[in-house]
């Protein structure tokens, strides 16, 4: 399986073709939301409470107006720290892993700072 790192801004994460859109949410998500379709959504959901922000609370969506990916999975992560990052992520790919997803862009735009430990 390869790997690429990309710099994506939240407006470029809308428009980027894939298979699962994957974005962290962390419960200082607020501070971080944008203007975008993915940002727009994910306060809502979290408004609505519909969007937990505890590591690994999950919620999906097909065929998002505005954002290009098939499916836009947002999972809280917590404190956004290595150990909640690494629970979310598990969580996400442990929902997508039976079906037919090829292409998955996993985005840490909505944390605040992302640090080495988080990408690791």
């Amino acid at each position: 399986m390869d790997f690429e790192l990309k710099t994506l801004n939240r407006a470029r994460l809308c428009t980027e073709k894939c298979d699962a859109l994957v974005v962290l949410v962390s419960q200082d998500a607020s501070s971080t939301i944008g203007a975008d379709a993915v940002s727009s959504l994910a306060a809502l959901a979290i408004k609505s409470g519909d969007l937990e922000t505890k590591p690994g609370k999950l919620l999906s969506s097909y065929r998002t107006a505005g954002v290009a990916a098939t499916r836009l999975i947002l999972v809280g992560c917590g404190d956004a720290s290595a150990k909640n990052v690494r629970v979310a992520v598990m969580a996400a790919i442990n929902a997508i892993k039976s079906s037919n997803v090829k292409r998955v862009v996993l985005s840490l735009c909505a944390l605040d700072e992302p640090s080495s430990d988080m990408v690791r």
